[in-house]
């Protein structure tokens, strides 16, 4: 490991920490939407696909004739089965996955930080960072070669469609 990488690893902690924290909460909100999903009941799903469930007896739905040959069944099915699985295995095995693949992620992502930097210019021994600071984003400033500076931040992004990540971007 060289000195940058190092420096860096330091100097990025309090990200790590953010960063773990946010995919711990990102596995806690798709544990509770799991267990939503697999308490939905057949009218629910009828409704969410916007059909009229058949009853079969009082307060027994079943999905309309020919249900099971429509793409609705597919999505049914994909989606169940998906929850299914984290749901039987429960919210403290997700929480240790997730947290487990978000080290992996930092890790790397380091290592193209570090590769990017180089790439820059920067070499073990001719850098000092000048400032750093963690708010929505981390920024981190160096100072290398005859005063010349890069500038590093992250983004850290999440919505509804992705789970919470981050990117480093260096200009």
């Amino acid at each position: 490991m060289n000195t940058l990488e190092q420096q860096l690893r330091i100097e990025t902690q309090d990200l790590k920490e953010l960063f773990l924290q946010k995919m711990e909460q990102s596995a806690r909100n798709e544990f509770e939407y799991a267990k939503k999903v697999m308490e939905r009941s057949v009218a629910d799903w009828c409704k969410v696909f916007n059909l009229e469930p058949r009853l079969v007896y009082e307060g027994k739905y079943e999905y309309p004739y020919g249900f099971y040959n429509t793409r609705n069944s597919k999505i049914l099915y994909d989606t169940t089965k998906k929850y299914r699985l984290m749901y039987w295995d429960g919210l403290d095995k997700l929480i240790k996955t997730t947290l487990h693949k978000a080290n992996l992620h930092y890790e790397t992502s380091l290592q193209k930080l570090v590769t990017r930097l180089i790439e820059k210019g920067l070499t073990d021994n001719n850098f000092e960072i000048v400032s750093k600071k963690l708010g929505v984003n981390f920024e981190l400033v160096i100072k290398y070669d005859n005063n010349k500076t890069v500038r590093c931040w992250t983004i850290i992004a999440e919505g509804d469609i992705q789970r919470a990540h981050y990117r480093y971007l260096i200009k």
